[in-house]
């Protein structure tokens, strides 16, 4: 029987900085994908991401635009289904919720933005999206569902150079509520010993 591959999150910045060489996190984020390639551990990312401003301002249209952007970038990559939200998502690449999914949804929302409203409804009208949706509640929204696909598809470690995730209170407060470990792209090579 082999040995199973951990399973790492990636958040949309390691995305991003994989489609730049010149970001500072590219070279650690790239040792982490030829370790994926040579099966060393698993690489995943929250179907969410396809919701966030990507570059040029909008989220893609379409969830199989992201998909095979993301696809080009990390062959193989698994994409971590999340909560679909009204307006907020793409269909097939979403589930339902249900009272438990909901209720993890609001604690990494208490971790992360615990002074930030919950619903986009409490956001204010100005400012908003063609499609209703408030862009600070869609950012803010991505990074929790983020952290909710990783933590409910039960992967290792969660890789983000997003410094909310990274102070102390919150780090521990998400590995409590079941993310295990959250490193920096750095982190994760050091850890894994790339």
């Amino acid at each position: 029987m082999g040995v199973v591959a951990l399973r790492i999150t990636l958040d949309a910045n390691c995305i991003y900085d994989l489609e730049d060489p010149n970001s500072p996190n590219f070279e650690p984020l790239d040792r982490l994908r030829w370790a994926h390639a040579a099966g060393r551990v698993r690489l995943a990312i929250s179907t969410a991401v396809a919701s966030e401003k990507q570059k040029g301002g909008a989220p893609m249209d379409e969830y199989t635009q992201f998909a095979d952007r993301v696809h080009a970038t990390i062959p193989q990559i698994d994409q971590l289904t999340t909560l679909l939200y009204y307006d907020f998502g793409y269909w097939g690449a979403g589930m339902y919720s249900d009272e438990a999914a909901t209720a993890l949804d609001r604690a990494i929302h208490d971790i992360l933005f615990p002074e930030q409203p919950f619903d986009n409804a409490s956001y204010p009208a100005e400012g908003r999206l063609p499609s209703g949706v408030h862009p600070k509640w869609r950012n803010r929204k991505c990074d929790i569902l983020g952290m909710w696909a990783h933590i409910h598809h039960d992967c290792d470690a969660f890789v983000t150079s997003d410094t909310n995730f990274h102070k102390a209170t919150k780090k521990e407060a998400l590995k409590q509520l079941g993310a295990r470990e959250v490193w920096t792209p750095a982190e994760a090579v050091t850890q894994l010993g790339l």
